[in-house]
């Protein structure tokens, strides 16, 4: 019996793959760094960067022994221009952007933890305060399935 629920392998299976995300002939843009939420503060000064987190989770029951469930998780996406820089910010952003979209769907089944992943939204933001100073917030959703009885079995 595994002690790793399903919901973390997701969350670890995303942290992996956008880790991965360099430039080269596939990316645009290297990503300083991937960080899962920290409750004591996560460090963004080295942008871009994305730190996930876990959002609501809807549960379904289905006849035994399942359980569907539909795991949003919350990727924000932290952008710093430079004071000389020529391209504008909403290109930068959505250049990161694409580089995130195409990691994620290259296998949405998060390493076969999940049947589907969907890019749900993205909402711009400007940050006041920090070391940041714009980016976006990115919602996905990812389905899975687990034993009703026990959340790191696969049904």
């Amino acid at each position: 019996m595994s002690t790793v629920s399903i919901r973390e392998s997701i969350l670890a299976n995303i942290a992996t793959v956008l880790a991965g995300i360099t430039a080269g002939s596939v990316y645009n843009n290297t990503l300083a760094s991937v960080q899962r939420f920290k409750a004591a503060g996560n460090q963004v000064a080295s942008t871009p960067c994305v730190v996930i987190t876990a959002a609501p989770e809807d549960k379904e029951d289905h006849p035994d022994p399942q359980k569907t469930c539909t795991l949003t998780i919350s990727l924000d996406a932290y952008m710093r221009d430079d004071e000389d820089e020529t391209v504008n910010s909403d290109t930068r952003l959505n250049s990161v952007l694409l580089d995130i979209e195409k990691a994620l769907m290259l296998d949405y089944t998060r390493g076969g933890y999940a049947q589907e992943t969907h890019l749900r939204r993205i909402v711009p933001f400007t940050v006041i305060d920090g070391g940041a100073s714009y980016g976006a917030q990115i919602e996905v959703d990812v389905i899975y399935k687990h034993s009703r009885l026990d959340p790191a079995a696969y049904v």
